[in-house]
């Protein structure tokens, strides 16, 4: 998924509306189209991520862990990953976890 989908894929979830911006705005420069910028604001990210149900929150931290390249581990009934780039991760990371961690995330794109 592109940066493009990604913010208007989580805005969604997030409820958020989305504003097709006119041309004079654009032309203008003083308009962002998406805001917030999930991909590059880490404090968005923190909004989004406080939506997440527990069960999501495990899925989104194994899926950052996966992306940064951690081991998986059995963790009881839970298989998860570790990794201390998890602490490291971009926002752009952490919006692809979030969107994995809520089945929204296309591959295909």
């Amino acid at each position: 998924m592109n940066r493009k989908e990604i913010n208007v894929a989580i805005a969604q979830v997030m409820g958020l509306e989305y504003h097709k911006p006119t041309e004079a705005e654009i032309a203008s420069g003083s308009y962002y189209q998406y805001e917030p910028d999930f991909t590059t604001d880490l404090n968005a990210m923190a909004a989004a991520k406080k939506t997440l149900s527990p069960r999501q929150r495990d899925a989104y931290a194994g899926f950052l862990g996966a992306l940064t390249g951690g081991k998986q581990i059995d963790y009881g009934a839970t298989r998860i990953n570790v990794t201390t780039e998890i602490l490291f991760v971009t926002s752009e990371q952490e919006a692809e976890a979030f969107l994995r961690a809520i089945g929204k995330w296309d591959d295909s794109k």
